[in-house]
């Protein structure tokens, strides 16, 4: 089986180390647009669930990553009514979005995967020999644009506006919703070094619509570090490709045409609010490296089982996606509820924790809720 994997982030890395340390194929070839090392963004969160899921289909990979992990078990929730902390069962690990790219490409080299770097792919001629084309390459994944009308690729744009900082300390993790005047923000931020967090701000739709949209990207800046001067203790937020933009999501009728397959974010774009989008492209890569590993001699069948036994999983994550972007549009709903309120429904807002999981999962925080509702 000869495969060509369009892409060398971590989905497209993980996919090529998977399939050669099953020994699915040995004829694998990553092409990345980029130089090597080049990468935007600052930490990546992984969760504990991911992990588990990393360790069983590949421990020499899992273990590398985990020796990287920056690990945090709170998050503070603040809006104007005041703050709430929260107490996770278990840590939450994060790493430099970098340094994955670096442990992926270590294990690359150690297995001897072809990773080729600065190679932007203008049409897949060049791949007439091989069994299968995998498209790793993203949001904005040139492949899935080519044969866009055989997936059907369907996009929508979110009304809040954001930008992705980072910030030179760490700072326990917190989602901090304020007002200025009649304008929101929320600032979305987690350490994942020992001195560096990556620092989101968001704004909704009225307030970019109330003036922010007319101001620079250096003056959004400056207006963010104005108003989270207490959290960044006066410094400065740092920038990486930190432009405004309204989010896009991006989902496919059909995951695989021909001998052609999308993982990642070219194939479903996660919203950053759930934290899930590196975790849900490498679990892309577990579930077609199995349906490949099933069944090797017939690429067109492995693609079917691919899609069939991921697409329900996946799905589930999606709809919560879903529920929880739709709750950061519509979020002055609930910016004036108090606190505690306000924390049990951003906390329920996916559906996928309803009060019995909560109440598991948070026992500390449904304590507080309790005694709340009980006074």
């Amino acid at each position: 089986m000869k495969v060509a994997i369009i892409g060398g982030g971590p989905a497209g890395l993980y996919l090529s180390i998977l399939l050669k340390r099953w020994n699915v194929t040995d004829d694998v070839v990553v092409f990345e647009q980029n130089p090597k090392d080049a990468t935007y963004g600052f930490g990546v969160g992984i969760a504990e669930g991911a992990m588990g899921k990393f360790a069983e289909a590949d421990k020499e990979s899992h273990d590398a990553i985990e020796n990287e992990l920056y690990f945090m078990q709170q998050q503070f929730i603040e809006t104007p009514d005041g703050e709430v902390e929260i107490k996770f069962p278990t840590e939450v690990g994060a790493i430099t979005r970098l340094t994955l790219l670096q442990v992926l490409q270590s294990q690359c080299d150690g297995l001897g995967v072809d990773v080729r770097y600065d190679v932007r792919i203008d049409d897949i001629s060049q791949f007439d020999g091989y069994d299968l084309i995998v498209a790793a390459d993203g949001a904005n994944s040139l492949l899935r644009t080519m044969f866009a009308d055989k997936f059907g690729c369907n996009r929508h744009f979110l009304g809040n506006h954001f930008a992705w900082y980072g910030f030179d300390k760490a700072i326990p993790s917190a989602l901090r919703f304020r007002k200025r005047g009649d304008d929101i923000f929320i600032a979305h931020y987690y350490p994942y070094t020992d001195n560096m967090s990556t620092f989101v701000i968001e704004v909704d739709e009225q307030t970019w619509d109330n003036g922010f949209w007319d101001l620079t990207d250096d003056e959004r800046k400056t207006i963010s570090e104005e108003l989270f001067a207490d959290v960044l203790d006066g410094g400065k937020l740092i920038e990486n490709k930190s432009n405004w933009t309204c989010f896009h999501t991006v989902e496919n009728d059909r995951w695989v045409t021909d001998r052609i397959a999308l993982i990642g974010d070219a194939q479903y774009r996660g919203h950053f609010s759930i934290g899930s989008g590196t975790r849900l492209a490498m679990e892309d890569t577990i579930a077609l490296a199995t349906a490949l590993q099933d069944n090797p001699d017939n690429v067109t069948q492995a693609l079917a089982i691919y899609e069939e036994s991921r697409r329900p999983q996946k799905q589930k994550l999606i709809s919560a996606a879903i529920k929880s972007y739709t709750w950061y549009d519509d979020i002055r709903q609930y910016i004036d509820q108090p606190i505690m309120d306000f924390s049990y429904n951003f906390l329920t807002r996916t559906g996928r924790m309803p009060e019995e999981r909560l109440r598991s999962f948070l026992p500390g925080f449904m304590e507080q809720y309790d005694a709340y509702k009980a006074g």
